[in-house]
C-alpha cells in the first residue's frame, strides 16, 4: 500500500549494496586484495563510500572480473 512508486531507469544506480555483492563475488574468487585497493582509494568501508562514486566503484569491480 505504502510503496514509493520506482522512477523509470535510464540508467541502474548503483549503491553500496551493490558494491557489497561484487565485493563478496570477488572475495569468494580470490581477488579480495584488488577489490580493497579500488575501494580504500574513496572510502575505508564500503558504508562509506560516497553515492557519486559508487558507479565509478562498480565499473572497476566489474572490470576486475574479466
Amino acid at each position: 500500500e505504502n510503496e514509493t512508486p520506482t522512477p523509470p531507469a535510464t540508467e541502474k544506480t548503483v549503491n553500496q549494496t551493490d558494491i557489497k555483492k561484487k565485493f563478496m563475488e570477488l572475495s569468494a574468487k580470490g581477488k579480495k586484495a584488488e577489490a580493497k585497493a579500488i575501494i580504500l582509494p574513496h572510502a575505508s568501508k564500503i558504508s562509506e563510500i560516497p553515492d557519486e562514486k559508487c558507479s565509478e566503484i562498480y565499473e572497476k569491480l566489474v572490470a576486475l572480473e574479466g
